[in-house]
């Protein structure tokens, strides 16, 4: 029996380059994606670290242009109540949307470990996409 002790110094296909290798071979149906070396397992890691720092960042973005919407409607004696529930209310929706396809590719990619960056690239648009869809029906229904 497999336990997550005996998962755990197993290792992983980044830290293990003969793992990596062994679970590229075996699988069946996926395109295998072979690092040769360390230094191509260092520049994956980087480039999930990139993509991470993007989509905080882009959040942190989109979080202050709603705070900004909400203190121009404040300082115009506006209905700023309403403006701060309807944007926190895109807000949440938007991030969960743009959270539940890279919560899906994080699983995929745990199942399908021999992923390209085509298929990160994917996932990133596909979230923002989804996030960008449905904070703008939320701003429709003004």
């Amino acid at each position: 029996m497999v336990t997550s002790h005996i998962r755990s110094r197993r290792g992983t296909p980044l830290t293990s380059a003969e793992r990596g290798t062994n679970i590229a071979d075996s699988s069946r149906h996926v395109t295998k994606l072979y690092i040769s070396s360390e230094v191509e397992a260092h520049r994956l890691v980087k480039l999930s670290q990139y993509t991470k720092v993007l989509g905080n960042g882009l959040a942190v973005i989109d979080f202050g242009s709603r705070i900004g919407k909400v203190h121009n409607s404040y300082q115009a004696d506006g209905n700023w109540e309403r403006d701060l529930f309807r944007e926190s209310l895109s807000f949440g929706l938007s991030v969960g949307t743009g959270a539940a396809p890279s919560k899906i590719g994080a699983v995929a990619l745990g199942i399908l470990v021999a992923a390209t960056p085509i298929g990160w690239a994917g996932l990133l648009v596909g979230g923002t996409g989804s996030s960008w869809r449905v904070s703008r029906s939320c701003d429709d229904d003004e």
